[in-house]
């Protein structure tokens, strides 16, 4: 049984490692035009990253605030639903929350590094 959690569990992240990295990757191809004109007026490589990823960020740093919240708060509703049940620690919250954060950054870097490659002179030559 344990397996099998543990399984699903590894799926659920590769499903959401597979999401945010297509969603950055659609938001970094929309907005090449505006990178290489950052790009061409010396804009750092670092930059370019954080004004890609910002917004999942933000989104992220806001769900897992809540989550956090939610849970510790929803803990004392379950017990009263559940005969027997007990919380997980905190440091299984702290481990989920970590991996979250792990993955959502691995897959925001792998989206959004596509803007450092890109070509000013090509891009706004083909566009204008």
């Amino acid at each position: 049984m344990q397996t099998l959690l543990l399984l699903g569990g590894l799926g659920c992240g590769l499903l959401m490692l597979l999401g945010v990295y297509s969603i950055t990757l659609r938001q970094t191809v929309a907005r090449r035009t505006e990178l290489a004109v950052r790009t061409a007026l010396g804009a750092r490589p670092g930059t370019l990253l954080w004004s890609t990823g910002r917004p999942l960020l933000i989104s992220l740093s806001l769900g897992t605030f809540l989550g956090v919240w939610l849970a510790y708060e929803s803990e004392a509703l379950i017990k009263g639903f559940l005969y027997g049940a007990t919380a997980a620690g905190s440091w299984v919250l702290f481990a989920i929350v970590a991996a979250i954060w792990a993955t959502v950054l691995l897959a925001v870097l792998a989206g959004a590094w596509p803007a450092l490659r890109y070509q000013p002179s090509a891009l706004l030559r083909n566009d204008y």
